[in-house]
């Protein structure tokens, strides 16, 4: 059912012409073969962690910001509505 096809060796005609089939199994159905390797897991991990990282940095800059400059950061809230609204008027 799960199975691939692929061309069965043979010394009397060439791959390309063959039209004698092998029936190879499917291994991507087995138990565990969802799963990637253990190295490319954790490598995958590190980078999910490197990127929470910086992630995390700029939302603490961007409050540092914020704390800082309230007066600007409302200003900026209230332009970016006004841009937001009129984008949002005209696509009607």
């Amino acid at each position: 059912m799960n199975e691939t096809t692929l061309p069965k060796p043979s010394a009397d005609v060439p791959w390309p012409t063959s039209d004698e089939r092998a029936r190879v199994p499917d291994t991507s159905m087995l138990p565990g073969a969802e799963r990637c390797p253990p190295a490319t897991e954790a490598a995958l991990s590190a980078k999910a962690d490197s990127l929470r990282e910086a992630r995390d940095a700029r939302v603490e800059a961007l409050r540092t910001t914020v704390r800082d400059n309230p007066l600007v950061a409302v200003a900026t809230a209230l332009a970016l509505g006004a841009v937001i609204a009129r984008v949002a008027r005209i696509t009607r």
